[in-house]
């Protein structure tokens, strides 16, 4: 029967099915969710065209945008349903049709339009803090579609976000055989709950530079978990450094990366000691960790790094006049608790601009369980850490290192956005609002985390079990969050096909596109849920 289960559950098949569902999954979310209706989605596109047009930098004039844009902010009814919470009014469908068809008009591509008072975007404030690495692949892809309504070129967008999260999720399964390198059961759990977190998701379907810093910080991980099984190499080094210079090149909160090598650093030497190999030729390859983004990103840092780190925030809120704000009293008065669990809730499911959350008692449900896996997972790690293997016994636990390492890398944009925060206090006298989908690069420590904190308080005997649960669980509170709660948010009361046909309106994309893609992906992730558990089944032993 073992024999027969190694043929038909093939790690690497399950892999490609994987990958192929997490394609057909961002497919359906980016064109289900309504353009635009995304966290600073417009933002985001405008830049990348701003560059395509202008092959400058940063935008100018400062608040011009295309005409194009404004017809598109009037035909998604942003302010209804957006400010209003109602679903989208597609009674008048040749009204509709008739927006759609001036979208093709080539002289409101090249028209501009003041935006006096920031009503439709804040374009040049939102630049000003945003590197520039991501909106230039933006406009590579929006280069030769100039000619395409500006719907095609949105979902274009979009598919570039679903292209990194296949990588993201690819990388997941590596980062799973490193840790769990004779158990391939385990590393596609660990790349099947990356792919279906909710929020993982939403970011694969949308416009944002956030899914490429998600995939630069996994590759840092994983690389970091190499080094942390075979050392630290030249050819390591110079991918390590490459991947944080492109890193800082994508989003400044990518500068929480370096609390990440920090840990890695003190293993490294801590270990280079133990074998006595501490010295200049074993810790030289760190020189050039950090020297490729001193040297390939470190342009754009400059005037932050003069100014002492105000340049990235002064364009967020204007600076106000008041009573100086200390670090220690504000963190000691810092509303941890109630800050971090809206950060929860939205790490969960608050879809859209916060305004399509999942039910708040199943996100209340989802709080509580990351706290316990926080809590199992942390004496797990300590347990294994601790424990001593008996003469001639197999070691086990060796993922508990790597596993702390990069659960801990969430600390460092817990940090991050802790100051930054700070300095928005002193410098704008308002809070920088923190979100839970800051904190997504570091997700494949966190979804590990959880891995390990739900599966190792379970009987040995009943483990593979639960381990197939949770990852059903994962799939199932997808497939809720957008067939239960995205879809009739934003398209009102009706049956899934009326549903679908509704999304298809204001998307370049037929009816008869998004049924079978729909159809596909259904039927994908059954197998996907047999196939995992048939290889959770091989992978029963007496450690995990």
């Amino acid at each position: 029967m073992r024999r027969v289960f190694s043929v038909l559950f093939r790690p690497r098949s399950i892999l490609l099915l994987l990958l192929l569902v997490t394609l057909l999954k961002g497919l359906a979310w980016s064109i289900i969710i309504p353009p635009w209706h995304a966290p600073d989605e417009q933002q985001h596109f405008l830049y990348g065209q701003s560059i395509e047009r202008s092959l400058i930098l940063r935008v100018k004039p400062p608040f011009w945008v295309s005409e194009e844009a404004k017809v598109l902010y009037d035909l998604i009814q942003m302010s209804t349903v957006r400010y209003e919470f109602q679903p989208f009014d597609l009674t008048d469908r040749a009204a509709i049709a008739e927006q759609i068809r001036l979208l093709d008009d080539p002289a409101i591509k090249r028209t501009y339009v003041y935006d006096e008072k920031e009503e439709l975007v804040r374009i040049r404030r939102f630049t000003a803090f945003h590197p520039p690495l991501y909106y230039a692949l933006l406009a590579a892809i929006q280069k030769p579609l100039e000619g395409a309504s500006i719907l095609v070129r949105l979902l274009a967008n979009r598919w570039l976000s679903v292209a990194l999260g296949l990588v993201t999720v690819a990388l997941a399964y590596r980062v799973g055989r490193d840790l769990w390198p004779d158990r391939p059961g385990w590393a596609l759990l660990l790349a099947t709950l990356v792919s279906f977190q909710p929020m993982f998701t939403f970011m694969t379907a949308s416009v944002s530079n956030q899914m490429m810093e998600i995939v630069l910080f996994s590759g840092c991980l994983w690389i970091s978990l190499r080094v942390m099984h075979g050392g630290l190499n030249v050819w390591r080094a110079l991918a390590l450094g490459l991947l944080v210079a492109l890193g800082l090149l994508t989003k400044i909160s990518f500068l929480s990366v370096f609390f990440l090598l920090g840990l890695l650093g003190v293993w490294h030497v801590v270990q280079l000691r133990r074998e006595r190999r501490l010295g200049w030729r074993a810790l030289w390859p760190w020189v050039l960790v950090f020297l490729l983004p001193l040297l390939c990103s470190g342009w754009w840092y400059a005037g932050t790094l003069l100014s002492g780190g105000g340049t990235q925030l002064v364009s967020y809120g204007a600076s106000t006049a008041g009573a100086p704000v200390r670090l220690l009293p504000y963190l000691v008065h810092y509303g941890w608790v109630t800050i971090y669990q809206s950060v929860l809730q939205m790490y969960w499911g608050d879809f859209g601009w916060l305004d399509t959350p999942l039910p708040y008692s199943l996100r209340g449900i989802l709080i509580v369980m990351t706290v316990l896996v926080v809590w199992t997972a942390g004496w797990a790690m300590v347990g294994q850490l601790t424990s001593r293997a008996k003469p001639g016994a197999a070691r086990t636990g060796q993922w508990a290192w790597p596993l702390f390492v990069g659960a801990c890398a969430t600390l460092g944009y817990l940090a991050f956005y802790t100051l930054l925060d700070f300095r928005s206090m002193q410098d704008a006298g308002t809070s920088f609002g923190i979100q839970g989908r800051y904190f997504l690069p570091p997700v494949i420590g966190q979804m590990a985390w959880v891995m390990v904190g739900m599966t190792l308080p379970v009987p040995q005997r009943l483990r593979w079990a639960w381990a197939w649960l949770v990852g059903a669980g994962m799939i199932a509170l997808n497939v809720y969050a957008l067939f239960g709660v995205i879809l009739p948010r934003y398209y009102g009361p009706g049956s899934l096909p009326v549903l679908l046909e509704r999304a298809t309106v204001l998307q370049p994309v037929t009816v008869a596109t998004l049924v079978p893609i729909c159809g596909a992906y259904a039927v994908l992730t059954a197998a996907l849920v047999l196939a995992l558990g048939g290889l959770l089944v091989q992978d029963q032993g007496d450690e995990l």
